[in-house]
C-alpha cells in the first residue's frame, strides 16, 4: 500500500478522534448545565475573585462603569462540572452585577455570562453571552434552562484531546477483541471470510499471522 495513502487513513482517523473529542467535551458541559438551571441555586457563600474572574469583569463590567466588584458569592451547593459566581458592585444609585457559569469535566469548557450596569450609558440592560434557553416543565413550573455556547478555549482543547485518546483507548481495545473472537472462531480478522492455510485472506488480501489448518 502507497506511503501516502497509509498517511490519508492516518490523518482521516486523528481527524474523526478529534472530532469525537469535540462531541463528547460539548455533552460533558451540557450534561451539568441543565440540573444546574434547575436546581434552587443561593450565592451565599463569601469568596474572592480569581484572577480569570477579575479579567472577565474588567473586560465586560467594567468598561462601562471604570469599577471593581466588591461583593463576591458562590453557591452553597455546586454540581459537578459546573462553577458558579456572583460579583457586585453598588454606590449610591449606581451597581452593577456580574453571574459567570462555568461547566465540563475534567476541565470546564464552556460557560454563560450575564452580566448588567446601572446606569447604563448602553441602556441596553442585561446583557448575555452565547446560550441556548429553553422551558422545561417541573413541579407544575416553567423554568428556563440554558445550555453554555461560549467555548473557553483552553479547556475545550485539553477536553478535546482528553476525550479523543480515551475514544482512542476504547476503539483499539473493542477492534482487538473482535479480531481475537474472529480468529478463534477461523475467520479472517479483517473481512471475517472463513481461513485456510493461506499466508493471506484469499477475500480481502489480509495478512494472517494466524492460521487454521483445514
Amino acid at each position: 500500500m502507497p506511503r501516502r495513502w497509509i498517511n490519508c487513513r492516518v490523518i482521516v482517523r486523528v481527524c474523526g478522534l478529534l472530532l469525537l473529542g469535540a462531541v463528547f467535551t460539548v455533552a460533558a458541559a451540557w450534561g451539568p448545565a441543565v440540573p444546574f438551571w434547575l436546581m434552587d441555586r443561593d450565592y451565599r457563600t463569601p469568596s474572592i475573585a480569581t484572577n480569570a474572574e477579575i479579567r472577565w469583569w474588567r473586560a465586560t463590567v467594567s468598561p462601562a462603569a471604570d469599577h471593581e466588584p466588591t461583593y463576591v458569592w458562590r453557591l452553597d451547593h455546586s454540581l459537578v462540572g459546573s462553577d458558579a459566581v456572583s460579583m457586585h458592585w453598588a454606590r449610591e444609585s449606581a451597581w452593577a452585577a456580574g453571574y459567570r457559569c462555568r461547566f465540563g469535566l475534567p476541565l470546564r469548557s464552556m460557560g454563560y455570562d450575564t452580566w448588567t450596569v446601572h446606569p447604563d450609558a448602553s441602556g441596553s440592560g442585561w446583557h448575555l453571552s452565547w446560550h441556548w434557553p429553553f422551558d422545561v416543565h417541573r413541579d407544575g413550573r416553567v423554568r428556563t434552562a440554558n445550555l453554555p455556547l461560549t467555548p473557553i478555549w483552553s479547556g475545550f482543547a485539553v477536553d478535546t484531546l482528553f476525550f479523543a485518546a480515551l475514544s482512542a483507548l476504547i476503539l483499539t481495545g473493542w477492534r482487538r477483541m473482535i479480531r481475537r473472537r474472529r480468529i478463534k472462531r477461523g475467520r479472517c480478522p479483517a473481512c471475517k471470510y472463513p481461513i485456510g492455510t493461506s499466508p493471506v485472506c484469499t477475500e480481502c488480501g489480509e495478512a494472517l499471522t494466524v492460521q487454521v489448518s483445514t
